[in-house]
């Protein structure tokens, strides 16, 4: 817990190392005794003396409240007006990170979600519902490492399992996973794409030849992880009309370089790199890979805005002198 009211003031406060530890705090949620931990070894927060009533405000793991923390900062750092873990509903709901962006109109209010572990379809639309009717202008979900670990070692076309949660927020705003990385302190956006397998003939037990439909994938879609930036933007939803304006906010997207990629070749010693527009992972690609290789080259490959790396490994197999590509 990263916020608390303080007596006798009934001021809100958030936790630091300055924050006087004889002063007197309360839970915001259901009022208990609460003392500030300092954070030497992990963030400050607040954490609940003993005895007290169970509370929704407990048990969140420590990224989750560094992801909260690290938010807050880059939205102040851009002019946003944030309040911690505020409240509303009758004290049920706690948005993680509340945001208020001066529009053309007027002030605009975002809320943030932050999601470190799994959570259902279910809530998230009653969070987005309880969000609408508080006045906010739409909720932003975004998921840290933990959710889709393996995301930062893919490389464009890598197919991944996706968590239910993920797959609707997708299908719904037609918009990309918003991925923190809370030890690099950067955000991504992971796009995604079906995947179709192709049918084709078998044979039945009389002998007789049958032809299997395509078969779409549900759960796995192909992934293509790019740079984002913090500020937030409004986003047209997939049913707006001129009578229904469907909309909801997502984070810009980073400026790609032209030539985001890079090889870096190495022998005896000297660097040589090749800056190129797409992955190497194509025909062509490959072969200029292969023919680094073949001129005795240790080959490193880069990709620039989400400072990714990937080190080639042979393949075990005897006589396969084909390769592929480990994430650092």
């Amino acid at each position: 817990m990263l916020t608390a009211v303080r007596l006798p003031s009934g001021q809100r406060v958030e936790a630091s190392k300055s924050l006087p530890k004889s002063a007197e705090y309360r839970c915001p949620v259901c009022a208990w005794p609460v003392i500030v931990k300092p954070g030497r070894v992990v963030v400050a927060h607040f954490a609940h003396q003993p005895g007290g009533p169970q509370c929704g405000a407990e048990g969140e793991s420590i990224r989750h409240m560094r992801a909260k923390i690290l938010l807050a900062e880059r939205f102040r750092d851009l002019g946003y007006e944030v309040m911690l873990e505020e409240q509303h509903t009758g004290g049920q709901r706690r948005v993680d990170v509340a945001v208020t962006i001066q529009g053309r109109k007027g002030p605009v209010r975002v809320a943030v979600e932050i999601q470190d572990s799994a959570i259902s379809v279910d809530q998230i639309q009653r969070r987005n519902r309880a969000d609408k009717r508080a006045g906010f202008f739409a909720t932003v979900w975004v998921f840290t490492t933990n959710r889709l670990s393996r995301a930062r070692g893919s490389l464009p076309g890598a197919e991944l399992r996706l968590p239910e949660e993920m797959r609707y927020l997708t299908n719904r705003w037609r918009l990309p996973i918003a991925l923190l990385d809370v030890e690099r302190r950067q955000l991504t956006h992971v796009s995604t794409a079906e995947i179709v397998r192709d049918g084709g003939s078998y044979f039945n037990e009389y002998g007789d030849e049958e032809w299997a439909p395509d078969r779409r994938l549900v759960s796995t879609r192909q992934v293509k992880v790019a740079a984002a930036t913090f500020e937030l933007e409004a986003v047209r939803g997939r049913y707006a009309t001129d009578r229904n304006p469907d909309y909801t906010a997502g984070f810009k997207a980073a400026l790609v370089p032209d030539r985001p990629w890079r090889l870096t070749a190495t022998r005896d010693g000297t660097d040589t790199t090749i800056d190129l527009t797409s992955c190497p992972t194509d025909d062509a690609g490959r072969e200029k890979v292969q023919r680094l290789v073949a001129a005795g080259y240790t080959v490193i490959l880069d990709h620039l805005p989400t400072e990714r790396r990937w080190h080639r490994v042979r393949r075990p197999e005897p006589d396969d002198h084909g390769y592929r590509w480990k994430p650092e």
